[in-house]
Order: structure tokens, then sequence, then C-alpha cells
């Protein structure tokens, strides 16, 4: 990827009229090639990309519109073409030469400059140069993307003001599913702007304090400040719900847009920058190997075995306890067991649960306290985990096995 962006330039002309009567390349074949070569200069890509469907329309050859979204010239169809063609030509021999991708607007205003001083009447041509989007700071993702550089040093940043304060903090990286594929079907212009929609409702799921950056493979990040691996959980449920109702482009009516997440939290899983990014990365490439639109959590697997309430055999009845009570159980047990509720109980609440038998007269009472809470996928409610001391037969009756062992 090219870490260098080079300035945005406009060339004003003395327009030409069209010489040949070829019809040429078609537009879908330049654009594509064009695009092609964008993708690898992705401090450009993302300010052309949107333009490029959007020039000047009385341009019918594609070549014109092309080079004229490309310098702002327009010398008539067939140098257009000719132009086009030799830059596409000199960019790739660069790249191979310098080992290194190369803007193909670069490409096309080094051979303008050399065409005009051989030209026996040469251009007037009026460089007008602007700033271009800093690769050395965290960019907007709904506009362009970050450096890895720039990513790693803002990550590293924000870890040390962790540190020093004694917070907790996450990251959470997002890839589309079916990113190769919406580019393939709709083509890079249309798939970077529905990227951007992604990106503008992924910002919205979270505060002022944190930010979201686009990395130069298309995967967003977010970085989540004063959060835990349990509040990551509950914003990535939610990001993973609201890309949901996004229309994918060419895609049949109902399809949902599938993203695989991965999460990391400091300082449990990493305590540098570079290492929580493979840490979020690794762990959004295990959500993707599970078969994608899944959440994958870093972290080593819980010492704990929490045991799944059956919930159409088991009711449960949960009344909450002084979590300073004398002789209250520490959250230290083993075993447990997980249900689902309406009520978010916060982690490390002291909490007695009346095991009720559907379908019989078993009964059981724990108590113990509350070591994970999660948001579930499809909205309805909360996994609670509650450690807890499980006798044989209290093992029995929450899988709704009591009735059919006393039969």
């Amino acid at each position: 990827m090219s870490e260098t962006p080079i300035q945005e330039t406009h060339v004003a002309s003395v327009p030409a009229k069209a010489t040949s009567a070829d019809p040429g390349p078609t537009w879908e074949d330049l654009r594509e090639r064009v695009l092609a070569a964008l993708d690898e200069d992705p401090v450009n890509t993302a300010l052309l990309a949107r333009h490029l469907d959007h020039r000047d329309t009385s341009l019918t050859d594609a070549s014109e519109r092309i080079l004229a979204t490309l310098t702002g010239m327009t010398p008539g169809t067939g140098e257009s073409r000719r132009l086009l063609e030799e830059a596409l030509t000199v960019r790739e021999r660069w790249r191979r030469e310098r080992g290194r991708p190369v803007p193909l607007r670069l490409a096309l205003l080094d051979l303008l400059l050399a065409e005009n001083r051989r030209r026996p009447d040469p251009w007037l041509m009026e460089l007008r140069l602007s700033t271009a989007p800093s690769t050395g700071r965290v960019a907007d993702p709904t506009q362009g993307v970050t450096s890895q550089s720039a990513l790693t040093g803002a990550l590293q940043a924000e870890l040390r003001r962790a540190q020093r304060f004694g917070h907790e903090c996450a990251l959470v990286r997002l890839g589309l599913d079916d990113w190769t594929d919406l580019v393939w079907r709709v083509g890079s212009a249309t798939a970077e702007r529905y990227l951007g929609e992604s990106a503008m409702a992924i910002k919205n799921e979270i505060r002022d304090v944190d930010w979201a950056a686009r990395t130069p493979g298309n995967d967003m990040i977010l970085f989540l400040a004063g959060t835990g691996r349990f509040g990551a959980l509950l914003v990535a449920n939610r990001v993973a719900d609201k890309l949901a109702r996004l229309a994918l482009p060419g895609a049949p009516a109902g399809q949902e847009t599938r993203a695989s997440i991965g999460l990391a939290a400091f300082p449990t899983d990493a305590r540098f920058g570079w290492e929580l990014m493979a840490a979020a990365r690794n762990a959004m490439f295990r959500a993707r190997a599970n078969g994608g639109a899944c959440i994958s959590d870093q972290s080593a697997p819980s010492v704990r075995r929490l045991q799944k309430v059956a919930p159409e055999s088991v009711r449960i009845v949960v009344r909450a306890l002084d979590p300073e009570a004398e002789g209250a159980p520490p959250a230290s047990h083993r075993d447990g067991i997980l249900f689902t509720s309406p009520v978010p109980y916060d982690v490390g609440s002291l909490v007695e649960l009346e095991c009720i038998e559907v379908a019989g007269k078993g009964c059981t009472v724990l108590t113990g306290r509350v070591v994970r809470l999660e948001e579930r996928h499809d909205g309805e409610g909360y996994d609670v985990g509650v450690a807890c001391h499980l006798l044989p037969g209290q093992t029995s009756l929450i899988h709704g096995r009591a009735a059919r062992q006393s039969d």
C-alpha cells in the first residue's frame, strides 16, 4: 500500500475535438481497470471513487470522463484514450521496477508534463494543489483509510493513557464477510459508498471518547475507552444488529449484511498497541473460520463450567441479595449455571436462584454471584452466568432430567 499521499491536482487545458471515430474500450472496461489501479493507493481511492461516476455527463467517451476525473483535463477523445492507456502501462512498469504501488494520477501527471515539452502547441496547464488526507493520524472511516502505522501509533497512545490512569479498554475489529463478492457484483465505487454507510452506522453506536477507523484492508477498527470485555461484547452485538438492517447493494431482497467481529481487551489480552491489534485481528479471523456473521473473543477459554439451563423445562426465579451479607459465597466457584433473563444483573452481584421444574415437582435453591453478562444476539434479554456450587441432583434438575430420572 502507498503510505505517502500525493497532492490533489487539477489541470486546466484547452479542449480539443475528437479525431477518431473508433468506439474504443467501453466505460465499464476502463472503469474497472482504473479502480483496480486505485485500489493500491488507499489515500486517493476514497476521494476519486466518489467522483468517478459523477463527472460531466456531456463527456460521452469513457476515457475522457476518466481523464477529467483524475486530472481535470479534457484534451479530446483520441488524446484521452492514448494518454490513459500509456499512463496505465507506465504505472505498471514503475510498480514492477520500484517494488511498490505508484498512484495512477502521479503516472498521468508525469506523462502529461513530458508530453507538453515535446508538443509544438503546448497545453496551457494550470496546477492547483490542495491538502491531501494525512496518513499520520486517524482518518474518518466514512471518508478515507488510515495507514497501519497511524493506527498503531494512535492505539499505543490510548494504551499509555489507560495504563497511567488504571483504566480498561478494548479493541473491536470488524470485517464484512461478503466484501469481495460485493466488489465483483456492483463495482468498487458502489462498494466504497456502501462501506461509507456501514462506517457511519458503526460510528453512531460509539461514544465521543471512542473512535473508529478503516484499515487498508477495508476492515473497521473500533477503540472503546474505559470499556471492559463485557462492554465491548455489548457494543459488538449492537453494531452487528445495525449492519444487518442495511440494504446490501445488488443482493436479493432480505439478504442481510454479514460481518465477522473479533475483540480483544487491555490489559488482559495484550499490553502493547501492535499486540492488541493482532489479538483483535486473530479473533476476527476465528469468527470468520466459524462460518462468519458471529463474534469471537480473543481471551482464553474460561475456567468456569457454566451449564446452560433448559428454559422449556426449568423456570428460574431470581432474588437479589445484599452482596455484603454475612456468609455470602465468593465468586471463585468453578461451577455454575447460565440462563436467560430480561434483567441485566450487575456482574459481581449476589443472587438467589429458585429453580422450579416445569413438568414435575423438582425444585432447588442456589445462591451465587453473577460472573457473566452478555446481550443475546436476537436482542431478547441477556445471558446471565452465576457461579455457584452444584450437587449432582441439582445438575440433573437444571437440565430438566429430574422428572425423567424419578420415573
